[in-house]
């Protein structure tokens, strides 16, 4: 006698090979979470070590270099100079500097009464006075979080004072 075989798939097969795929967009889901989050992170830990970077330049260089926060399109750069720099704003203009986050990031400053957002063509401009190393910029905090306002924000508060400056997370 021959056994009837139907050739296809059984519904058990079909269950497991929905449920790995279930699983495999899970993981996804999460891991793209955990990407956006990364990038907020890194603008963070960037901004905070170019400040460091720059009180240090500030004590050894005869010239105020500048650190530049500014926003081009949907992305955001860092630029650090001691030179005469214009913020690009146009299309055509080419960013200059690192660029420390995109789409996904949202950077606003407060300077003791107000919270600035960065908008195309804006700059944040970050000095250290060259003799006592303190802040001569008026921004008390930095915050750097995600777009959609969900997730960790973290502050770079920045005490004018001293030239310190640290990262908390909120």
């Amino acid at each position: 006698m021959k056994k009837n075989r139907s050739k296809g798939f059984s519904m058990i097969e079909l269950i497991i090979v929905v449920a790995i795929i279930g699983i495999f967009s899970a993981l996804a889901t999460l891991g793209f979470g955990y990407l956006q989050s990364g990038n907020v992170k890194s603008a963070a830990r960037n901004i905070d070590a170019t400040l460091s970077k720059l009180k240090l330049d500030t004590m050894k260089q005869n010239k105020q270099p500048v650190m530049y926060i500014y926003k081009k399109g949907s992305d955001y750069y860092m630029h650090c100079t001691a030179k005469t720099f214009t913020v690009p704003s146009g299309t055509g203009d080419t960013a200059v500097g690192q660029k420390i986050g995109n789409h996904n990031v949202k950077i606003t400053a407060f300077d003791g009464t107000t919270t600035k957002e960065l908008n195309t063509g804006d700059s944040f401009q970050i000095t250290f006075n060259k003799g006592s190393g303190t802040f001569t910029s008026n921004y008390r905090h930095i915050y750097v979080a995600h777009s959609d306002g969900g997730g960790i924000t973290y502050d770079i508060e920045m005490i004018k004072e001293t030239g310190k400056h640290f990262i908390n997370v909120n």
